[in-house]
Order: C-alpha cells, then sequence, then structure tokens
C-alpha cells in the first residue's frame, strides 16, 4: 500500500488526477476504513472535472457526481471527516453550475448542513500553511452564502437564504488562517462591495 500511496500523491502533484485517483481507489479497497483516502479520490475527480473545458458538461458532470459520490461514502464510514464534508459541498456546487443553479434547490439545505457540520468540527488537518480543510470551508461558506440571495421568501421554499453578514464573518476567518491565499482575500473583497 505505501507504493500505492507514493505513486498517488506523485502522480496527483504532476496533476495527472485520475491516475492518481485510481491508485487511492486500490487503497480504498484494501483499507476501506481510512476516510483520508476516500476525500483525496473525491478532490482529484473534481479537480479532472475543474480541468475540463466548460463545453465538455456532461464529461465534467460524471466527475463532479463520482466526487460527491466518493465524498458521501468518507461521511458514511466517518461521520466526522470535515475533509470529506468540504469535497461533497464542492462537488454538488460544481454540479449546480454545471446543470444550471436551479438543478440546486433542492440540495442546498444539505449544503448548507455540510458547511456547518464541518465548521463545527474544527478540523486541523492541512496539505501545507495556505491550505487547509477548516480555511477552504470558511472560504467556501462564504462564496456559499454571498452567492446566495438574501431574499426572506427563498428561506421558505428552499431553507436557505444568502447571509451577507455571516458570508464576512467567513471569509475573514479564511483569511486569518491563510493570509497568504490571494483567492481568500478576493472573495473579501467581493463580499465587503
Amino acid at each position: 500500500l505505501r507504493r500505492l500511496w507514493i505513486e498517488g500523491l506523485d502522480l496527483e502533484l504532476r496533476e495527472q488526477l485520475l491516475e492518481s485517483a485510481r491508485r487511492y481507489e486500490q487503497i480504498a479497497v484494501a483499507v476501506p476504513e481510512e476516510s483520508f483516502t476516500y476525500w483525496r479520490i473525491a478532490r482529484n475527480y473534481w479537480r479532472h472535472g475543474e480541468s475540463l473545458a466548460h463545453e465538455a458538461k456532461a464529461e465534467r458532470l460524471r466527475y463532479f457526481e463520482l466526487s460527491e459520490d466518493w465524498a458521501a461514502r468518507g461521511i458514511r464510514l466517518d461521520p466526522d471527516c470535515a475533509a470529506c464534508m468540504l469535497w461533497k459541498f464542492v462537488a454538488m456546487g460544481r454540479q449546480a453550475t454545471t446543470k444550471g443553479l436551479m438543478s440546486a434547490a433542492g440540495d442546498v439545505k444539505e449544503m448548507e448542513g455540510l458547511l456547518r457540520d464541518g465548521i463545527e468540527l474544527k478540523p486541523s488537518d492541512s496539505d501545507n500553511p495556505g491550505n487547509s480543510t477548516l480555511g477552504n470551508l470558511y472560504y467556501a461558506g462564504a462564496v456559499f452564502y454571498r452567492v446566495i440571495p438574501d431574499w426572506f421568501w427563498l428561506k421558505w421554499f428552499v431553507g436557505v437564504r444568502g447571509d451577507k453578514e455571516r458570508a464576512l464573518e467567513y471569509i475573514r476567518e479564511a483569511v486569518e488562517l491563510a493570509p497568504i491565499r490571494v483567492d481568500y482575500r478576493v472573495e473579501l473583497g467581493a463580499v465587503l462591495l
């Protein structure tokens, strides 16, 4: 398994995301109780979907669905896997933007729950000083609450509405955790505007 893990990491670093995901899938078969592997697979499928041309909607959607599926498996295995919650949220969000935002109306309550639960866990894991699960959850939450309209009746219909104050709170937390992240600072500017 060590060889598969080293290969998976190396392939991931070289942006060979599908091959990396396949190595991690072999590990998941051999050690099915390790949720860490599941979110790595989900992240690789999401990143591959993101790398495809926007016109390739069906193919992009396929990889975002695979990402959601692997993240959901990780959550079923470990209900406290905040990284799995993050990647399921991100995959669901990308499916919505690929299919059309109205397609996500039934998912926004679950997406909000994934963010809330993931943030409440206060995960401490990170790939590097600028890339932590908690920072990414705060960032995702800021975008989520900024993008959703702040219409009172929306909460009545779908259970969630935009919240600019919460978006600002979340993005400030993200920037505090990783001040070197340019995307966090751009989002802070967007929320402030």
